[in-house]
């Protein structure tokens, strides 16, 4: 795909995007899994961009659903060991305008809240979270929802995602996807773009055309443009 992309928008993932919980869910699924009799590596295979409630249904379809998931999402709640922002998401995230950006994440909203609080990140004004949808990643409900919100057509918004079932979700969309710190996904065909982390990106603002640049620092990742209006 020619650069630079054109941007009015610009959607992440949670979880493997913007923060790192990934050790921490791979023991909350791993301790379930137990509870349950069910192998581990099975669970977790196919637990990653998924709702709780969707990888609970896919395991465990005879058990109580809704008990089993609030027992997960209280187990994740009350870790004392918090996720870690991203490097570079911060300062990145810092830098887009308000009402540009969103967060769509399979997680349950208290726990998005939560999350991104513990990881020092911002919560935008647009958070699409599991409970706002019928179906979950790779179903493209969730980003839909967000560009409704944020009054973007797919074509003008980037999604960062980390995950299979996210890249799908985005494509089924229409958006454009920049792949981000998992090495699994970098040679995917539909991803315009991969990048291992943010901190080989920074905004740049042109008071004239009122556009952020995205500028790429690193040979892994490539300039991608923002328009504010």
């Amino acid at each position: 795909m020619p650069l630079p992309l054109m941007a009015s928008c610009l959607l992440f993932d949670m979880d493997g995007t913007l923060i790192d919980a990934t050790k921490l869910i791979d023991r909350i699924w791993i301790a379930w899994s137990k509870r349950h009799g069910i192998d581990p590596l099975q669970v977790l295979s196919g637990s990653r961009g998924q709702r709780i409630v969707d990888t609970v249904r896919a395991h465990a379809p005879a058990s109580d659903v809704a008990a089993e998931v609030d027992w997960l999402s209280r187990q994740a709640h009350d870790e004392p060991i918090g996720p870690d922002a991203m490097p570079g998401a911060a300062a990145f995230l810092a830098g887009i305008p308000g009402d540009r950006w969103a967060v769509v994440t399979s997680a349950m909203r208290p726990l998005a809240e939560h999350w991104l609080a513990t990881a020092g990140l911002p919560c935008p004004s647009v958070l699409v979270t599991g409970d706002d949808v019928a179906d979950g990643k790779p179903d493209p409900g969730g980003y839909l929802l967000a560009l409704t919100r944020l009054a973007c057509p797919p074509a003008r918004a980037v999604v960062f995602e980390d995950a299979p079932a996210g890249i799908e979700a985005a494509c089924r969309a229409g958006i454009r996807v920049i792949g981000i710190a998992n090495p699994d996904i970098r040679r995917t065909p539909v991803l315009s773009h991969w990048i291992p982390d943010f901190t080989c990106l920074s905004l740049v603002h042109d008071a004239t055309t009122q556009t952020c640049i995205v500028k790429a620092s690193d040979a892994e990742a490539h300039p991608i443009a923002c328009a504010q209006n």
